[in-house]
């Protein structure tokens, strides 16, 4: 495997490693299949094979036959599963071909965790690596979209760098099956592979070895990229979750514009080009730019807040009458329970008189139509210039059907208080003093 060697991919497959193989039974795969049993003679490691019918062809019923067949000839344990991609496609909306890569890599997946492989190897190839650096090209990509990486996750690509030519020209005809619908150009990558790029390679025969120059400079440019955003990243970052990234924004007011671009084409996952210069404006004056549905890039005071809405918060606790410590983890939040006869006036602190206490005091996220007095929750929080991606770190407290907010001190007459004191990060804290 000189070409992996090359690449400087030489650590891909480990020994020990087991190996999922995405198997259509076409050229490139079988192809592959070869490669990793050269390898094992060297490599101590275990590869199966997974082939999924997409139930789009007739003939991919033989065609389960044939891979078992292939299986059972090189001593390989096999999956084979069915998946109706038609119905997939029209459910969702989608293409057929994207409709068939979300199947394809969720059914991988699932066989990966059930069957405990470390690993999902694919049989791209470079002129695949075209094909995607075309096709994203045309689609408006960032410098991360246009090189179809040799790793990606658990997902590995070691033939990434052979051509189509090399593959085909050492095997036999008869040694792998030949998939029709490659041929049908209504499918984008269809219609680049055998439309633009056949007749590329027709004015400009050795076109695939002058890519192979590109694609080697453009992968050591993004992994150099990588590595400087891992370390902005890392600098910057101050709080993630599934909804929300929270960055300081210091560390962008001393980069230059093309490496905030770079890092929020990251981030943002290839947002336009209009929205990353509206990012630079944001990102000196403050604001709230809308990516796309539901998706917000906000600028308040020292933080940067990248988040999904609704930012969903979910938890309901019911506050026993003793001392005791609460913890709520989605939030990053301390709940300090206390009972004395002198209250606290401290930031985020709440002080209730025990003997008013006549049904539980609940701790509960904001919900639509919370009030304090007469006045609406969410025009109190306006009012005091939260940043929209702080609000939902802060909890309600619920209690006799009145609502409190733990962010100015708070006490009841009284000789004997329930003490609730509220420790935020620290990130957070700051921007609730008021």
């Amino acid at each position: 495997m000189e070409h992996v060697d090359n690449l400087d991919l030489k650590f891909l497959i480990k020994p020990n490693d087991r190996i999922l193989v995405s198997f259509s039974g076409g050229p490139d795969s079988v192809f592959l299949v070869k490669k990793l049993l050269e390898l094992k003679k060297s490599i101590n490691f275990e590869f199966a094979l997974c082939y999924i019918n997409h139930m789009l062809r007739e003939e991919a019923f033989y065609e389960e036959k044939w891979v078992k067949n292939f299986a059972k000839k090189y001593n390989l344990r096999c999956y084979i599963k069915r998946v109706n991609v038609l119905k997939f496609s029209k459910k969702k909306k989608i293409s057929i071909e994207t409709a068939g890569r979300i199947l394809r890599y969720r059914i991988l997946k699932m066989i990966s965790r059930r069957k405990n492989f470390n690993k999902i190897a694919t049989a791209h190839h470079l002129n695949d690596a075209l094909e995607t650096f075309i096709l994203n090209s045309i689609r408006g990509s960032g410098i991360f979209g246009l090189v179809l990486k040799p790793t990606y996750k658990n997902i590995i690509r070691p033939i990434i760098l052979y051509s189509k030519d090399e593959i085909l020209s050492s095997l036999k005809e008869d040694e792998y099956l030949i998939d029709r619908t490659n041929f049908e150009i209504e499918f984008s990558r269809n219609f680049i592979r055998n439309e633009v790029i056949s007749k590329m390679s027709q004015k400009f025969p050795n076109y695939i070895k002058g890519f192979k120059k590109t694609y080697l400079n453009l992968l050591e440019i993004q992994r150099k990229l990588k590595k400087e955003l891992k370390e902005i990243y890392n600098s910057a970052l101050i709080y993630k979750s599934k909804e929300i990234k929270i960055f300081k924004r210091e560390v962008f007011l001393s980069l230059d514009e093309m490496k905030i671009k770079i890092f929020f084409s990251k981030i943002i996952k290839e947002p336009d080009y209009e929205h990353l210069n509206k990012i630079l404006k944001v990102i000196k004056n403050e604001g709230k730019l809308n990516i796309s549905k539901n998706y917000f890039f906000e600028v308040r005071g020292k933080l940067i807040g990248i988040y999904k809405k609704p930012l969903e918060f979910n938890y309901l606790i019911y506050v026993p009458l003793k001392p005791c410590e609460i913890y709520l983890n989605d939030i990053k939040t301390k709940i300090i329970v206390q009972i004395s006869q002198e209250p606290k006036m401290e930031n985020f602190t709440l002080n209730f008189n025990v003997n008013m206490i006549f049904s539980p005091i609940i701790i509960r996220k904001r919900k639509k139509g919370d009030k304090i007095g007469k006045k609406k929750l969410k025009k109190i929080l306006i009012d005091w210039k939260i940043p929209n991606f702080i609000k939902n770190f802060i909890p309600v407290i619920e209690k006799e059907g009145k609502i409190y907010l733990p962010l100015k001190p708070y006490k009841e007459k009284g000789n004997k208080f329930l003490i609730i004191k509220f420790v935020f990060p620290k990130f957070i804290s700051k921007e609730l003093l008021l």
